[in-house]
């Protein structure tokens, strides 16, 4: 008993002391930083689904809108906000050698459908993948691409005149509808096909997408969590991520 008690004290005094070092990262390097919350970091509020992703990146731009950049913590690792645009522009330009790596999302052996991701790859492998989409970015794919577009928002706006009179007032969850909309540009413009949402609420294309990108279920935000804070764990137990 006296050896389980002397382990679990020694064991919470070192996250102590490592939270302590580790939420103290910028304000050593002179930075000023948000007011993260233990192991939450600044993603306390989103983890329990206080805040979207885009008002938690608004609330931390403006926190300091004096300085060029701020100190933030996502889950416990550190991470620099730039708000400076002069800034941005030299580091997505001038100095881009330097930071073309993005940070790792999940390991590839963890979830391979989101460590493949185009923002997730590095170096050679990112070289690689963008050489291979960029031919699908000329002016005249792209031109093709607004057509199939164009047809996306015409069907959307077809959907809901034949479902209205003139003047008449209708309740729409703009969130699930502009997926929808969403879905259907992805499925034309990048895999060449038609699936319209909208009359088809419940297609594969549609309702596999959905699922791979919820993140709601508290099952899965906590499999994120448990990936920041102990990744060694996920890696060797293969608690996937992704779809499933």
């Amino acid at each position: 008993m006296l050896i389980f008690l002397i382990t679990l004290l020694t064991i919470g005094f070192g996250a102590y002391f490592f939270l302590k070092h580790r939420y103290t990262y910028w304000e050593r390097r002179g930075v000023k930083q948000t007011d993260a919350k233990w192991i939450f970091g600044d993603t306390f509020r989103q983890f329990f689904m206080r805040e979207t992703a885009a008002d938690q990146m608004k609330r931390l731009h403006d926190l300091y809108p004096n300085d060029r950049y701020t100190g933030g913590y996502q889950m416990v690792v550190p991470t620099f906000m730039v708000r400076d645009p002069d800034l941005i522009k030299s580091i997505c330009v001038k100095d881009f050698d330097h930071f073309s790596n993005h940070r790792t999302f999940v390991p590839e052996d963890v979830d391979p459908l989101f460590a493949k991701n185009l923002f997730a790859l590095k170096d050679q492998r990112w070289r690689e993948m963008r050489a291979v989409l960029s031919p699908s970015f000329t002016s005249s794919k792209m031109r093709n691409m607004f057509l199939l577009m164009s047809d996306c928002a015409e069907k959307f706006a077809k959907f809901f005149m034949s479902r209205t009179r003139y003047g008449e007032v209708i309740e729409v969850n703009m969130k699930d509808t502009l997926t929808r909309y969403t879905n259907d540009v992805i499925a034309t413009c990048a895999f060449g096909i038609e699936v319209d949402s909208l009359n088809n609420p419940d297609n594969s294309f549609y309702t596999m997408g959905k699922r791979a990108t919820d993140f709601s279920s508290l099952g899965r935000r906590l499999k994120f969590m448990g990936y920041f804070l102990v990744p060694w764990l996920f890696r060797v137990g293969r608690l996937l991520i992704g779809v499933g």
